[in-house]
C-alpha cells in the first residue's frame, strides 16, 4: 500500500518536470554544449574559454529560436520544448553533429 502512494505523490512531480519558456534559452545552451563537449571536444575546447562561455552563445540562439517564433506568431509548448532538449541530450554524436534530432518548440 505504501508503494501506491509514493507513486502518487511523484506523479505531480513527474508531469511538472517541463521547461518554461523563460528557462529555454538557459537550458538549451547547457543542453547544446554538453554534447558539443561530449561529441567533439577539441572544437569545444578550441572555441570556448569556458562552459559558461559555450552556454552563453547557444542561449543566444536559444532566445533566437523563440523570437522567431513569436515574430512568426507561433505559440510556445513546454512539452515540446522538453522533448527537444531531451531529444537534443540522447541524440548520437553522429546525429548530433549532423543536426538529425527533433527540436520544435511551438505548437
Amino acid at each position: 500500500m505504501n508503494r501506491f502512494w509514493l507513486a502518487a505523490a511523484l506523479i505531480p512531480a513527474l508531469v511538472a518536470c517541463t521547461v518554461p519558456e523563460e528557462d529555454f534559452p538557459e537550458a538549451y545552451g547547457k543542453a547544446w554544449c554538453q554534447q558539443f563537449r561530449t561529441c567533439n571536444e577539441a572544437d569545444y575546447e578550441a572555441d570556448y574559454d569556458d562552459a559558461q562561455d559555450c552556454r552563453d552563445d547557444w542561449a543566444d540562439v536559444g532566445e533566437f529560436l523563440l523570437d522567431a517564433g513569436d515574430l512568426l506568431g507561433q505559440t510556445y509548448s513546454e512539452e515540446k520544448a522538453t522533448d527537444c532538449l531531451g531529444e537534443l541530450k540522447r541524440a548520437s554524436c553522429e546525429d548530433f553533429q549532423d543536426g538529425n534530432f527533433e527540436c520544435e518548440v511551438f505548437e
